[in-house]
């Protein structure tokens, strides 16, 4: 689980990066908050464990609007995929989201 991300310097409006997890819910396929990628079309991730990670992106991380649909045609999804891949389980193994 990834508690720290670099949030895109376009959709700076609070203290927090927050997503949906990938469980058919409408914002699914959604960035709630677009990553930064300012360190060479990467995010640099620290997870709860104490480790941090360095992801490069499939696909840019271009802001357009809160709540932006993830593109299909470059990777967009992928990346948003994968984060969520990160996020915290509930119990019954649901995603809980952020």
């Amino acid at each position: 689980m990834f508690s720290y991300i670099d949030t895109h310097e376009l959709d700076i409006v609070d203290a927090t990066f927050g997503i949906e997890p990938n469980d058919g819910g409408p914002y699914s396929d959604r960035w709630v908050d677009v990553p930064a990628e300012r360190h060479n079309r990467g995010a640099n991730l620290a997870f709860v464990d104490g480790h941090a990670e360095r992801w490069r992106w499939k696909a840019p991380k271009i802001f357009v609007e809160w709540g932006q649909p993830a593109r299909t045609d470059d990777g967009d999804l992928d990346d948003l995929r994968r984060l969520q891949t990160k996020l915290p389980r509930l119990h019954d193994g649901q995603n809980a989201g952020l």
